[in-house]
Formats: C-alpha cells, sequence, structure tokens
C-alpha cells in the first residue's frame, strides 16, 4: 500500500522489517529493490534485487529490476542482457 500510494521511503522502513523477519521472502526483496529503485538508491536497488534473484533464479521481476539500475548507472549492454533474460523469464506478445 506504502509504496503504491507513493510513500517510497516509508515502504523501504516496512520492507525492510520484512525481510529482516523473514530473508527468504523473494516478495519482500523485491519490493524493496523497487521502492529503493524510486528513492534513487541505485547500490541498494540491486542488492535488493539481487537477493530476490538468489531466491527466485527466474524472476522476471528481479531480472527486470537489476537490468534497470543497471541501465540506470549507464552499464547498457548489462541492462540488454537482463531485459532480455526478463522477456525469457516472462515473454510477451507484441
Amino acid at each position: 500500500e506504502l509504496h503504491r500510494t507513493g510513500r517510497h521511503a516509508d515502504a523501504v522502513i516496512a520492507f525492510r522489517r520484512s525481510v529482516a523477519a523473514n530473508p527468504d521472502n523473494a516478495v519482500a526483496h523485491g519490493n524493496l529493490g523497487a521502492c529503493l529503485l524510486e528513492l534513487g538508491d541505485g547500490a541498494a536497488a540491486e542488492r535488493a534485487f539481487a537477493a530476490q534473484q538468489r531466491l527466485e533464479p527466474r524472476s522476471a521481476e528481479a531480472s527486470n529490476g537489476l537490468a534497470t539500475v543497471a541501465l540506470a548507472r549507464g552499464a547498457v549492454e548489462e541492462a540488454r542482457r537482463g531485459y532480455q533474460q526478463t522477456l525469457t523469464f516472462a515473454p510477451i506478445d507484441i
């Protein structure tokens, strides 16, 4: 709810608590990463998405998050590979 309503800083606190209470919760790691990315903390977002990907290696959300972080730091080729990987996990019809 906090993330959806734009209260990203509050959501980060809530998701960090969730991750601390249950470090195997891949969804919480991903949600934390998304909030951190919204706040411009790419390094912390990358760690959260990487944790999500370790827990769910075929997670399209984690792969997409990592690709977005890579693009934000200018690693275009890494981002391209990440987005391609995302599409293998969650193909779309165009």
